[in-house]
Formats: structure tokens, sequence, C-alpha cells
């Protein structure tokens, strides 16, 4: 795991066994962020002497090595970048609370790299798992509920805000134990182990899963439905962003499309005895097509909130799906 040092914000690698405290960022991404190519250049830039920071040919080959290409005032304005604000301030936070490290998945995945984003996705549910804090920053939550108690503001900024519909936010706020909360302005607005009630209001998902962390009482149809309402930019990642919800690994094959929650509910149903998976309802639009046993999204479990687990017996093949249920008139 890369993690960024708080005070001097370089890089370090660290394998599991080693893990020191770290915070970890949750987030929404948008326009501005800052890659690791990027995080590389400005490490290498900060480490430079004035004289050849202000060399231009010295940066541009610095440039190169990192593979970037930046004009003087690219270079200037990586700086002002909104992505760069979120790594100096998840730093500042973390330094507040004693932590040496942090993680942000922008700048800590090397995303040219199709083996460690694989190995990144696959291990990301534990790495938030482990973090000893989460740091949510609600972008588009504005601190304008002036006076109001924590938890009714807290409620108030979820219920509008991009970051509870995102699709890799619900791992993000089930693994950590410990969640606290920033509005747009880095305010701090509240924590999860304290605003249960209002959390599970917005979201769905039961006080015991958040307070715990804890998903095995909960269904396979319960856990796709606390996805229903939640949204990728990539129609891939509305699979690949509940791996650690269901504790599988599969390889990433973008360009898949739709097959790639098809492909998660076959990896499902392999390692996990609970026909609730079949709990689902075709969306209005699909009742005249042919139908398989599998759901198309998430959202066909919209109304599966309180399916409790099954225990019926099924095996899959290539021939297949053989099954044995209870039928009850």
């Amino acid at each position: 795991m890369r993690l960024l040092n708080s005070t001097t914000m370089e890089f370090k690698v660290f394998n599991d066994e080693e893990l020191p405290l770290y915070a970890i960022l949750s987030h929404t991404w948008g326009d501005e962020e800052i890659s690791y190519q990027d995080q590389r250049f400005i490490q290498r830039l900060a480490a430079l002497p004035d004289s050849l920071r202000q060399n231009e040919a010295y940066v541009a080959a610095l440039e190169a090595a990192a593979g970037l290409e930046f004009t003087m005032m690219g270079r200037r304005s990586i700086y002002d970048r909104a992505g760069y604000t979120k790594i100096e301030m998840t730093a500042k936070i973390a330094k507040g609370l004693n932590m040496n490290w942090f993680w942000v998945d922008t700048c800590c995945i090397d995303k040219s790299s199709s083996a460690e984003l694989q190995e990144a996705i696959n291990s990301m549910y534990r790495w938030y798992e482990k973090s000893a804090y989460c740091i949510v920053f609600l972008e588009d939550a504005e601190p304008d509920i002036i006076g109001s108690p924590t938890e009714i503001k807290l409620e108030k900024m979820l219920e509008h805000s991009r970051w509870i519909i995102r699709g890799w936010t619900l791992q993000e706020l089930i693994a950590p134990h410990d969640v606290i909360f920033y509005d747009s302005a880095w305010t701090f607005i509240g924590e999860k182990s304290r605003s249960l009630s209002c959390i599970r209001g917005v979201t769905g998902i039961p006080e015991y899963v958040l307070a715990t962390g804890d998903l095995s009482r909960a269904s396979v149809a319960q856990k796709m439905a606390w996805a229903a309402r939640r949204t990728t930019s990539r129609i891939e990642d509305i699979a690949y962003s509940l791996l650690g919800i269901f504790q599988v690994y599969m390889p990433m094959l973008y360009g898949e499309r739709e097959n790639a929650f098809l492909r998660l509910q076959e990896e499902i149903i392999r390692t996990t005895p609970d026909d609730s998976i079949f709990a689902w309802t075709a969306s209005e639009g699909s009742l005249s097509t042919y139908r398989g046993l599998f759901a198309r999204s998430p959202r066909e479990f919209r109304d599966s909130h309180l399916v409790s687990r099954g225990h019926g017996t099924f095996a899959s093949s290539n021939m297949g799906l053989r099954i044995e249920l209870v039928l009850r008139p």
C-alpha cells in the first residue's frame, strides 16, 4: 500500500504486515484531481533549489521523466487545483489526528499500471477497513446551516450530497470504524459513530452494520438494496465497487459494460449460500423481454431491504444453475 507522509508529502510503500496507522480520504472525483504522476512531479519539484525550479529546461526534463507536459502556467496552476487542496487538507487533518501517514485514491494509485489498479480495487475494502480514520469530504455541502445540531446538519448535508449516491462510497462508509465528515469549507460536521440514526435514515443501512461493519447477518439482497440508488461514472464500476461488500475477487474488464454485474452475481453464488440473490424485481421497461435468473443492476433490488438470508442450496455450471428451494402456497 502506497501512503503519503503527512509532513514531508513523500510516498512510501508498505507491506500489509508493516502498515502504520493511517488516515484515508473518501470523496467524489472532479475534473481537477492530482494523479500519481502529478504528485511525483510535485515531489521532485519541491525538492529542487529555487535556482533549478526556475530553470525551464531542467523542469521540462522532470516533466518528461514523470510523463507530463505542463506549460509554465500549468506548473503554477497545479497547486491551485481542487484536487491538490484535497491532498493538502487531508494531510493537515491527518496531522491533527496524530497520523503520520494518509492515503488518497487519486494520487496513491498508479493508474497507468493495470496490475496495480486491479490490486488496488480488490484491496480497497480492506484498506478502508484497516484505516484509523476515514475523512469524508462533502465537496457540495455548503456550510450554510449555522447553529444546527451536528446530527441534523449532517443529515441535511448527506441528503443533498453527491457523495451519498456514488457507488464507491458505499464501502467507504461501511468498512472504516471511525468516519468523520467535513463540508466544502473543510469544517467538521459530524462523525459516523454519533450519527448512526440519521445515516441509517438517509442510506437504509442498519445501524448495527454502520456501527460494527459486520456484514455477516445481512442478506445478499439487502446489500444490493443499499447500492440500488448509487451510480458510477463507468457502467462496470457499479459491480467492481461492490467486490469488497461481498468479499469476492474478479478481474476487471473495462468494456464489458453490464456483463460485469452478471459476473459479480456468478462469483457471489459460488461463495455465498444465500438464495436471496434472486429476490429482485425487473424494471418496468424490461417486463416484456426475456430475462435470466440474475438482475441487470443493483437498481432491481430497490425493494429488497427487508429480504432475509435464504438457505437454498445451488450450484452453477456451464449447463446452468441447479437449485433446491422450498415452495409455499
